[in-house]
């Protein structure tokens, strides 16, 4: 199960909690996607728990999208387009 969380506010204890509440079957497993992150004791409650519970921050789902973006699908794409973007590399690195 995924909770997904894009606002300025780290999720909450309460809000692990919640999805922790919604594992009841063995072998269910919770991922919450926070732009924002997760506070400590949301953190501590992950990790206290005896539910699997994985956390995403934006910069996971961001780097996890750069490098599955060509096994996407083009409806997928549409949703987070991206342009790959080349700089010039300064002269005193060396190939």
């Amino acid at each position: 199960l995924v909770q997904v969380k894009h606002r300025q506010q780290k999720v909450s204890v309460a809000e692990v909690r919640e999805l922790e509440g919604l594992l009841r079957r063995d072998g269910d497993i919770g991922l919450i996607v926070s732009s924002a992150g997760i506070t400590a004791e949301g953190e501590r409650e992950i990790r206290s728990s005896h539910r699997h519970i994985d956390t995403m921050d934006q910069d996971r789902l961001i780097g996890l999208w750069q490098e599955h973006y060509e096994k996407v699908t083009q409806a997928g794409k549409t949703l987070l387009p991206l342009v790959q973007v080349f700089f010039l590399a300064p002269s005193d690195i060396t190939t």
